[in-house]
C-alpha cells in the first residue's frame, strides 16, 4: 500500500479508461460468434456433400478467439470488493 501511495504521489492519479465499453466489446464478441456460425454452416454443408465424397478436400471449422471483456470484469470486481 505504501508503494502504491508513493507511486500515485510521484506519477499522479492514473488516467480514466479510454478504451471500448463493455457493451461494445460484447457486441464485437457476438459478431465473432455470428461470423463463425455463418462460415461454419457453409463448411458443414460442403463437408457433408463434397467433403464426404472426397475426404481429402474437407475443411476445418473456424473458431475465433474471443477477447476478454475487461471493462465488465473490472466492474464485477469493483462490485465484489
Amino acid at each position: 500500500e505504501v508503494a502504491a501511495r508513493q507511486r500515485v504521489e510521484n506519477e499522479g492519479i492514473p488516467s480514466k479508461y479510454d478504451g471500448p465499453s463493455a457493451w461494445q466489446i460484447s457486441l464485437y464478441r457476438k459478431y465473432l460468434r455470428l461470423r463463425d456460425g455463418i462460415v461454419n454452416t457453409g463448411i458443414s454443408l460442403y463437408n457433408g456433400t463434397m467433403g464426404w465424397m472426397i475426404p481429402s478436400s474437407s475443411f476445418q471449422y473456424q473458431h475465433s478467439v474471443l477477447p476478454p471483456n475487461a471493462p465488465r470484469i473490472v466492474d464485477t470486481l469493483m462490485r465484489v470488493h
